[in-house]
């Protein structure tokens, strides 16, 4: 259960390290939003329950579930540049996905 917890801040660490110097605000701001729901429930101000309902909900919104391999999230007009970048962000995303259980 805690490992659960674990897998999905450390993903939503790298993806809001990824945003953050990519300079994709929107993006950083909604998974430091997700980091601090779950440090919600470490400091027991939500349940566990409470958050993770939030987080799958704002998540779900926020992205589709294993989405195509042509979609990307970042854009960048060099080829090799931009998959680099997006490569990371699909297996945090699908770490994600799995960690919820969708």
């Amino acid at each position: 259960m805690m490992n659960k917890l674990l897998q999905l801040e450390k993903s939503c660490n790298e993806l809001l390290s990824i945003f953050q110097v990519e300079n994709e605000q929107f993006y950083a701001k909604k998974f430091k939003k997700f980091i601090d729901l779950l440090s919600a429930i470490e400091k027991g101000v939500l349940t566990r329950e409470e958050a993770l309902g939030f987080f799958r909900d704002e998540f779900r919104a926020l992205y589709t579930p294993h989405s195509g391999l042509g979609e990307y999230f970042v854009w960048r007009d060099d080829f090799e540049t931009r998959r680099a970048i997006n490569l990371g962000i699909k297996e945090a995303l699908n770490s994600i996905w799995h960690e919820l259980d969708f």
